[in-house]
């Protein structure tokens, strides 16, 4: 009975333990980005400045990139590429700034297709 428990034990730590610790700094970046994205949204006008949408985009990105990570370490047998985390979290703050801007038309949507699948085809070789 007491290798039982021993193996239980060993079993919890891999499991919960080294789960918890992968897990925390993306989940305090994913608070974080979140409660400074309200922040933004609350308190500013980004007619008044460009600064606070520079602010909006970055927090903006760090919380797609903490949420997507997040996510691969809650599945024990996902092994994605962290590049390709942020190769994709890059093109969607990319196209929500320019689409925000009212500067993204079909050519420019073509190429960025054209660029950002051509990178992940790339890491997907490397």
């Amino acid at each position: 009975m007491g290798a039982f428990t021993a193996s239980g034990f060993i079993i919890y730590y891999v499991v919960v333990i080294k789960l918890q610790q992968k897990i925390k700094l993306p989940l305090l970046l994913l608070t974080g980005s979140l409660i400074l994205i309200i922040a933004i949204m609350l308190l500013s006008n980004p007619l008044y400045s460009i600064n606070y949408v520079m602010i909006f985009f970055l927090a903006l990105f760090v919380f797609i990139a903490s949420l997507a990570v997040t996510f691969i370490n809650l599945q024990p047998g996902n092994k994605a590429s962290l590049k390709r985390v942020l190769l994709i979290d890059t093109a969607i703050v990319l196209l929500i700034m320019l689409r925000s801007a009212k500067a993204l038309n079909l050519v420019d949507l073509g190429l960025m297709v054209f660029f950002f699948g051509g990178l992940s085809f790339y890491l997907s070789r490397r």
